[in-house]
């Protein structure tokens, strides 16, 4: 994770967008309305990869990965209302309070997937791609459109991975609104993406055929009172895997 508190880092983060560094520098006030990608594309989802994060009180970032099978002939909806049960928003405000529980309460509604971020294997499943802040300060950082950045790199620590746009659909970034155990309910942001579980040719991934990814979720945290701020870059890891075999 890489922290930086100067201009050039978030011009670095920005590639250039100089309406939105103007916008992360807070020069320009940030649009409130949600911009949402064609993330279905026409097609049905069945399935959710949730990812939480938050750091503890101690300053140790955890990082959980849960998942919803869902049910085939069953939509889930793209829709970022969290009162709709058959929508996104739903399940999405669910599992992040799901998360929240301590495990040996949980009902068991949701399978765990994986702890930490490095090394995620995505589900093989096309499916609704979830990573939840569960900080009311870690905005993400939006290019001018209102997009969250999160590009994908050929290159970590000397490693190869594949840097292309047809795995993953445009990142969306909208919002939770959670209520804490004295009923005050604020709001956190997620960013979803659709793993189209399509290779860099964008054609369907055969079986047993893996794809690795490194990609950056970049944030904007300000200090108090200002609109100065630190620019963190939290930058993971993960592989796909082509559907199993019938």
């Amino acid at each position: 994770m890489t922290i930086e508190s100067d201009e050039q880092a978030i011009r670095r983060a920005l590639e250039g967008d100089e309406e939105a560094i103007k916008r992360a520098l807070g020069e320009v006030p940030a649009e409130e309305s949600l911009h949402l990608s064609p993330l279905t594309e026409g097609r049905d989802v069945y399935h959710i990869f949730f990812i939480y994060m938050r750091f503890n009180s101690d300053g140790a970032f955890i990082a959980e990965q849960i998942f919803h099978e869902g049910v085939v002939g069953k939509n889930i909806i793209p829709d970022t209302n969290t009162d709709n049960p058959d929508s996104l928003g739903w399940y999405a405000k669910d599992m992040a309070t799901y998360s929240r529980e301590e495990k040996p309460n949980r009902n068991g509604r949701y399978a765990h997937w994986g702890d930490g971020l490095e090394d995620t294997k995505f589900p093989p499943r096309y499916s609704y791609v979830v990573l939840y802040m569960d900080d009311i300060y870690w905005p993400y950082l939006e290019d001018v459109h209102g997009y969250p950045v999160v590009p994908f790199h050929e290159e970590k620590e000397g490693k190869n991975y594949y840097k292309h746009n047809k795995a993953f659909t445009q990142a969306t970034k909208f919002k939770i609104p959670m209520t804490n155990s004295n009923n005050v309910t604020t709001y956190r942001e997620a960013v979803v993406m659709i793993n189209r579980m399509r290779n860099k040719n964008d054609v369907d991934l055969p079986s047993a055929h893996k794809e690795t990814y490194c990609f950056d979720l970049r944030m904007r945290v300000r200090y108090a009172g200002s609109t100065k701020g630190l620019t963190i870059i939290i930058d993971p890891t993960g592989e796909n895997l082509g559907p199993p075999i019938p």
